[in-house]
């Protein structure tokens, strides 16, 4: 089983075909969330995710690759970013959940 996360694919600059090139089955869980334009991708760490579609990440393609592969798991919005802990943990859970689906919604999967 495979455990894909959209950030460690960005940062180690391998990109994003590979997804394409696993069958669905094969993946545990999908990870996501996006990244900041800034800063630089060398300096990027966990604390920069950002909710989904706050970003520069191709999600919609990406979700459209991994439906192409016909995943049928769970999408999982992994989140480190240290400023939403400053918040209410419903708010960043509703939040989350709505930029999620609208990225889903816009993939059209």
């Amino acid at each position: 089983m495979v455990i894909t996360d959209v950030y460690h694919m960005y940062i180690s600059e391998g990109g994003f075909e590979c997804i394409k090139l696993i069958k669905g089955e094969a993946f545990a869980i999908f990870q996501f969330n996006d990244v900041p334009v800034s800063p630089a991708l060398a300096q990027l760490e966990d604390k920069h995710r950002v909710y989904p579609g706050d970003g520069i990440l191709p999600l919609t393609s990406i979700l459209q690759d991994l439906k192409g592969t016909g995943f049928k798991g769970c999408v999982s919005l992994e989140m480190y970013n240290a400023e939403y802990w400053k918040q209410y943990l419903q708010t960043v859970a509703e939040t989350g959940l709505r930029k999620t689906l609208e990225v889903i919604r816009k993939a059209g999967v």
